[in-house]
């Protein structure tokens, strides 16, 4: 499901790997850290395809973000 970008959330977690697709057998493309605010572009299940302030995306699952 596409969502609007204008949605933000925070990392919630100390630190959690971004993947190329929303399952954790994927690339990492980044990572994520603690009080990291994130635009949340697309939901799928129980992961979301989010962007860094510095313009990286990927997929992390939604334990380790809050909106």
């Amino acid at each position: 499901m596409k969502v609007d970008a204008a949605r933000e959330a925070v990392v919630v977690v100390t630190a959690e790997n971004m993947h190329s697709a929303a399952r954790r057998d994927t690339d990492v493309v980044s990572q994520a850290t603690l009080g990291q605010r994130l635009a949340i572009l697309e939901a799928s299940g129980d992961c979301a395809r989010v962007r860094t302030p510095d313009g990286y995306e990927g997929w992390l699952p939604a334990t380790a973000f809050a909106e």
